[in-house]
Order: structure tokens, then sequence, then C-alpha cells
């Protein structure tokens, strides 16, 4: 037991400055999901148009082709389109949860491509936990934050699949229930690689 608290002690115990870190923004990821109940649907977007400013997908904000990781490597941006996925608001042993999950399947410019990203976080919304709930809101805002692992099915991204991205972003929705609350929510993430 004293060998065990004694390499605890040095482990932890010499630390005294916050460890050394580094975050660039890589892309944004726009989604628009339907719930029921906290269960998310994510919608399919259409192919991207010109004219098409309420577009749903993977896209760097100031359309750059490429960015530099904290690293120093140059890598290629994915843009495309989000296919389809699935999620969920909050835990059914604790209805006052604020996790969200999500997982989402995008189809890369070219249509051949498919970029997967698989998140977690939490969902903070204007009112509470309750406000989410509630059949008589008719709009809501918030804020959400999520880690994401992704997956490529072309080499051109498997930089993305080494590493995890942190998103900060926000939430608008608008419910379209009658007797109980099903959400039309917009979710715009600002997507950060770090070191």
């Amino acid at each position: 037991m004293t060998t065990a608290k004694k390499a605890m002690g040095l482990l932890w115990g010499e630390r005294t400055s916050l460890i050394h870190k580094a975050m660039v923004y890589a892309f944004s990821l726009d989604v628009r999901a339907r719930s029921n109940g906290p269960y998310l649907t994510i919608e399919r977007a259409a192919p991207s148009r010109a004219d098409d400013h309420e577009q749903y997908g993977v896209r760097h904000l100031f359309e750059e082709t490429t960015v530099t990781v904290p690293e120093g490597l140059r890598c290629d941006v994915p843009t495309g389109y989000i296919d389809s996925g699935a999620g969920k608001i909050g835990d059914t042993l604790d209805p006052t949860s604020s996790w969200l999950e999500m997982r989402v399947r995008s189809t890369l410019e070219g249509g051949d491509a498919r970029l997967y990203f698989d998140a977690t976080g939490v969902v903070n919304f204007d009112g509470g936990p309750s406000a989410f709930r509630s059949a008589q809101a008719k709009t809501i805002t918030g804020q959400a934050f999520l880690t994401s692992c992704q997956e490529s099915s072309t080499a051109t991204y498997r930089w993305l699949e080494r590493r995890q991205l942190f998103g900060v972003g926000r939430v608008e929705g608008k419910n379209e229930g009658r007797s109980a609350p099903e959400w039309v929510l917009d979710f715009s993430f600002d997507l950060y690689a770090a070191l």
C-alpha cells in the first residue's frame, strides 16, 4: 500500500503548472435533428448548391482547403453534406441529464467518400433541461459542447482518425408538437484539433 501511495505522489505531486496544450480550428459541423422524446433522428441534407444557405454538413467556415494542425502538419479539410444519423439528449435513468450523443454520417464532396462522427458531450438549454421537455415552449436556444472521434472511408482524411476533435457550438430549435414536445433542432459546431 505504501508503494502505491508513493508512486501516485510522485506522478501527480511534482506537477506545478498546467499541461501544455494547443488547439486549432479544423472545420465546422452543422446538423439538423428531429426529436422523439429524448431520441434524435439526424436529417439528410441535399448536396450543396451555391444558392443554398441553409445547408447542413461539413465545411470550413472560411473556405480553406487545408488546415495546419498543432504539430505543424498541413491536412486536407473535408467538405460535404449530412447523410444520416441518430442521437439522444439526456439519460433514460435521469430526466434532468444534459448528456448529448450523436452519430453522424456525412457524404463528402465527390459523392464516393464517407466521414463518420461519433460524438458525446453536453447540451445546455437556456431555461435548463426542463425547457427541452416542455410542450408549451415554441422555441429553444442553448450551447452544446462535444468530443468527437471520426472514421473516414478515404485515405485523404485519415488524419482525423488519429485525433479527437473538440466541438463548441450552439443549438436552436422550434417545437412542432401539439401535446408533447417534438423539436426540430439545428446544431452548429466549430470543431478544434488539439495537441
